[in-house]
């Protein structure tokens, strides 16, 4: 279907604009393209903050002995020994020797280490295992945004406009009840971006999205103020957002609108220096 619904507040179109679009969710198998069977734009004036953040996922890891490996075994080998020579050496020894390396053994085992004989031997010998902390990287966090937009409608057919506007957002931003109740179907999809001239490199470009939260304040302006027809002077709306998909490389290699006249430097896995494809005047 081709568009259904338009909203615009305020009715002029003022230089720098929001463009939100919603549309029914739809995707036949993972990793298709999703294909729009009902789509809506809503143009709002820019929100008050334009923040884009960025995250991946990493932890620590405790590596254990499993850390030491690298270093020990070229060692061992280049001694000509194996951990039975070790303990064999130690074991010939004088008994200093032997309590010595059962004090080591105590101490430094995984296992044993959290007993109260490791923590003795610790304190004795001044020694704890070494964790060999690392970070391993987990993968990609989805990304979420939120924006605030201020509204004061000037008008009572802006009023209109923009209560209509909110109450469809309301609406599709939930699930409905399907299947005679046994089932859920998904809330529309999202996608915003802001225009604001000919470049918008750095801003914020929100891809498909579910929208996770919507504030509405019916006294924006800091105070209860309300015209006659009982319309707020001012309203603010907080919108949340977390986009279905994460983000990868070729994300902004490609251009916020997947170009693929603009792949990745061969060398370096970077975007290009320069670019002079669609969209660079």
């Amino acid at each position: 279907m081709s568009v259904v619904t338009q909203f615009a507040f305020p009715q002029e179109v003022p230089e720098f604009y929001t463009r939100m679009s919603l549309r029914k969710y739809e995707r036949p198998k993972p990793g298709a393209n999703l294909t729009p069977t009902m789509r809506t734009y809503i143009r709002l004036p820019i929100p008050l903050q334009l923040i884009d953040s960025f995250n991946i996922s990493v932890s620590g890891n405790n590596m254990e002995l499993l850390g030491n490996l690298p270093n020990a075994v070229p060692q061992m080998q280049a001694a000509g020994k194996t951990l039975t020579d070790l303990y064999n050496s130690a074991k010939e020894g004088e008994g200093a020797a032997i309590m010595n390396m059962v004090g080591m053994v105590a101490a430094l085992t995984p296992g044993l280490s959290d007993s109260n004989l490791a923590k003795f031997s610790q304190s004795q010998l001044g020694v704890v295992r070494n964790p060999h902390l690392t970070t391993i990287f987990e993968g990609v966090a989805l990304k979420s945004y939120q924006f605030e937009w201020r509204l004061s409608p000037k008008s009572e057919k802006e009023a209109l406009m923009m209560n209509r506007m909110i109450d469809y957002i309301k609406a599709f931003m939930h699930p409905e009840i399907i299947g005679g109740g046994f089932a859920l179907d998904y809330p529309y999809l999202a996608t915003v971006e802001f225009v604001t001239g000919s470049s918008s490199a750095n801003l914020p470009n929100v891809s498909d999205s579910f929208i996770t939260g919507l504030v509405i304040n019916s006294t924006g302006g800091g105070t209860a103020a309300f015209y006659r027809d009982g319309n707020p002077v001012v309203i603010s709306i907080n919108m949340s957002l977390q986009e279905i998909d994460i983000k990868t490389r070729a994300n902004f290699a490609a251009g916020k609108t997947g170009n693929p006249s603009r792949p990745l430097d061969i060398t370096t896995g970077l975007p290009p220096v320069t670019y002079a494809g669609p969209g660079s005047s």
